[in-house]
């Protein structure tokens, strides 16, 4: 990780059995600690896999959740802000 590593958007969820939350708090700090921009969402529930969390998405009922399915309009928030159309 470098200052020029670009800008990162980053969810998981606390119940993620497959890939510690863990990892993506170190992922985070990392790039506080290089200065790279980041934004970081951690979601309560649900489990690895949910892709957008929606009925398009979701392999099997547990993969389909309400509040996880936002992480798309909190990328488009973020990526708007940072990159707006002219």
């Amino acid at each position: 990780m470098s200052p020029a590593t670009p800008p990162c958007f980053v969810w998981t969820t606390s119940e993620d059995a497959t890939v510690a939350p863990a990892n993506s708090l170190a992922f985070a700090s990392a790039c506080a600690a290089a200065g790279v921009p980041f934004e970081l969402h951690v979601f309560e529930k649900d489990p690895h896999g949910l892709s957008l969390a929606t009925k398009a998405s979701a392999r099997e009922g547990r993969h389909l959740s309400a509040d996880v399915t936002r992480w798309t309009e909190l990328l488009s928030t973020w990526l708007q802000a940072r990159y707006p159309l002219v």
